[in-house]
C-alpha cells in the first residue's frame, strides 16, 4: 500500500512509511500483535473486486498522508536537518511509533471490508505480506529504513490484484 512515504520528496531512505499498504492511519496504539485476528479474510458478498480496490485504495491514500505528517512531526521533534536522514535508533523510533501502527490499521480497514467471493486468496495473501513486514520491524525496527524492500511481497500480489495506490507505486 502506498500508505508509505516511498512517494513523498522525503530524502530516499527516509522513505520509511510511504506504504504502506496499508491504507494505514497512524491512531493506533502501537500494539500491532492485538486484534490481528488470524490471517484469512472474510468473503463479503456486498462488495465487488471494483468497490474493495476502491475503498483499499482510499484507506492507503489516507494513510499515507497521516503517516507523512507523523514523519514530518517526528523530523521537526528530532531536529532531523533538511537532506538528512535519521540515525538508525530513530529509523527503530520510526519502525516502532510511525511504520507498525500506520500498516496494522490499514490491514485491519482492509481486513474489514472483505472480500469479493472467489478473491480471498489475493486479498488474504496481501494483508498476509503487510504483516509479514510489520513482523520483521517488530523483530528489528531498524528494518523501517526499508520499507519498499520490506513491503516488495505485498506490493506484488497488491499490483497484479489491481490496486492502484496500496500497490507502493
Amino acid at each position: 500500500m502506498s500508505v508509505r512515504m516511498r512517494n513523498t520528496a522525503l530524502p530516499a531512505a527516509a522513505l520509511v512509511i510511504g506504504v504502506i499498504v496499508a491504507g494505514c492511519g497512524s491512531s493506533g496504539d502501537g500494539d500491532s500483535t492485538a486484534d490481528k485476528g488470524d490471517a484469512t479474510t472474510a468473503t463479503t458478498a456486498a462488495i465487488t473486486k471494483a468497490e474493495l480496490i476502491k475503498k483499499a485504495d482510499a484507506i492507503c491514500a489516507k494513510s499515507g498522508k497521516e503517516s507523512e505528517v507523523d514523519y514530518a512531526a517526528f523530523v521537526k521533534e528530532n531536529k532531523i536537518p533538511k537532506g538528512k536522514e535519521p540515525s538508525p535508533a530513530q529509523f527503530a523510533e520510526i519502525g516502532e511509533e510511525i511504520l507498525i501502527p500506520v500498516l496494522q490499521q490499514s490491514v485491519d480497514e482492509i481486513r474489514a471490508l472483505g472480500a469479493p467471493a472467489g478473491d480471498e486468496a489475493e486479498v488474504t495473501a496481501y494483508l498476509a505480506g503487510v504483516e509479514e513486514a510489520i513482523e520483521k520491524v517488530e523483530k528489528d525496527p531498524k528494518t523501517a529504513k526499508s520499507p519498499s524492500t520490506l513491503l516488495a511481497n505485498s506490493d506484488k500480489v497488491a499490483r497484479k490484484y489491481g490496486f492502484k495506490v496500496c500497490d507502493g507505486e
